[in-house]
């Protein structure tokens, strides 16, 4: 996972992603479900707040499905969801939540 640390690396990172609000939330099948978080721990998905959705250059490049950028108490972290009927979820990269602008 790459970690951003700077307003102008996360500026770099977020132009080529279409973030949009997500439509809905993520599915409750989820539940049990982990993420890596830029914090150092470890987030259930299916609590965790969204505050976007996108298929932009990082979901591409990682070559699998829907990307989510996930919130916890001090970082938002880009996730990306791999597999078809059993989810697991990839961190790409993490930035402080302070630096991005809700």
């Amino acid at each position: 996972m790459k970690m951003i640390k700077t307003v102008v690396e996360l500026q770099e990172i977020i132009k080529g992603e279409e973030i949009y609000p997500p439509q809905d939330s993520l599915s409750p099948l989820q539940k049990g479900k982990f993420y890596k978080c830029g914090c150092g721990e470890s987030h259930e998905v299916s609590t965790a707040s969204i505050a976007g959705a996108c298929r932009g250059r990082s979901v591409a490049h990682s070559g699998i499905g829907k990307g989510f950028i996930l919130i916890c108490g001090t970082h938002a972290t880009l996730v990306v969801t791999e597999g078809i009927f059993n989810y697991t979820f990839r961190s790409i990269w993490s930035a402080p939540k302070n630096l991005i602008p809700f």
